[in-house]
């Protein structure tokens, strides 16, 4: 079973932590990490620092950030074989496509060097040792509704699969909640919002969560994509003029946004979405609690 935690900036030097258990079978200072993302973003930066960190910490032989050079899955690969005929023996990947770069994946474990996928998941099976990566879709929501209202917005309309997410929607002051694996999920959408619906943001962006924030929306509305399952865009081409629909891309943001967005969150004193810490000998307690649907908001893994 694959699987995911949550956690923060610590991250990347958590993982390498983990390559570095991976690979305990050999000393210490013979394990080279190759930190990998999907291409060029400063999204990543933060893992050539967590990697110089991870080597002195750990006595790694090596823990190198090593960026493709743009972002294409034919790029991320060869260069994941080039590092590898270069001595790296363990690796953390930022998946080009959760489908697409398993049977690379499976090249590297072949030859005995693991791979964490690192930010983003893979679909299973895979021969990765496990995801680590942030689970964002009930937190993500908790500090989008508290955004809403600080904006003088009504609320949303929550989308989810897991019961428990959906209680903690409602308790949280969504208008209303459904069950994405309904087969009328879209009919209850549109009945729920009792009026047209102008804009979804989807916070897990694969083809099935896409498609219904594609289906629901009304002529001219706009589809915001936050969230990195992967998998290929469902709908028809056509439709999208037809529609006058807007798609776009939500990654990261920039300096004046957070500012902006830090300003907002004192002057409207918005509340915190909900922070567990939890201390890292825990980890498969966090783990157990997300596969469950347990955790709320986000679980903090500490040293």
């Amino acid at each position: 079973m694959l699987r995911s935690i949550s956690g923060l900036n610590t991250i990347a030097a958590a993982a390498i932590a983990l390559s570095a258990w991976a690979t305990a079978a050999q000393a210490a200072d013979a394990t080279k990490v190759a930190l990998v993302p999907g291409g060029p973003h400063p999204y990543f930066a933060a893992w050539e620092r967590a990697g110089q960190d991870a080597m002195k910490e750990f006595n790694l032989g090596a823990a190198d950030y090593r960026v493709p050079q743009k972002w294409e899955l034919s790029v991320q690969n060869s260069l994941l074989e080039s590092l590898l005929s270069q001595g790296y023996n363990a690796f953390l990947v930022f998946p080009g496509d959760p489908v697409g770069s398993n049977s690379t994946v499976q090249e590297l474990t072949e030859n005995g060097a693991p791979v964490i996928a690192t930010a983003g998941c893979l679909k299973e099976p895979t021969t990765a040792s496990f995801c680590f990566g942030t689970d964002t879709g009930n937190s993500a929501y908790l500090g989008t509704k508290e955004l809403i209202k600080a904006m003088g917005g009504k609320g949303a309309i929550v989308v989810d699969i897991d019961a428990n997410k959906r209680e903690a929607a409602e308790k949280a002051g969504a208008l209303a909640t459904v069950d994405g694996n309904a087969v009328d999920a879209l009919e209850q959408l549109t009945k729920k919002a009792g009026e047209p619906i102008r804009a979804v943001i989807d916070l897990v962006g694969n083809a099935k969560t896409t498609q219904l924030g594609f289906d629901c929306l009304t002529k001219g509305g706009k589809l915001v994509i936050v969230g990195l399952f992967g998998g290929g865009a469902p709908w028809a081409l056509p439709l999208i003029p037809i529609k006058a629909i807007t798609i776009q891309g939500s990654y990261v943001g920039n300096l004046r946004e957070t500012e902006e967005l830090l300003d907002l969150v004192r002057a409207k004193k918005i509340a915190p979405i909900p922070v567990t810490p939890m201390p890292l000998a825990k980890a498969n307690d966090a783990l157990a609690s997300l596969k469950e649907g347990r955790q709320i908001g986000r679980a903090i893994l500490t040293p």
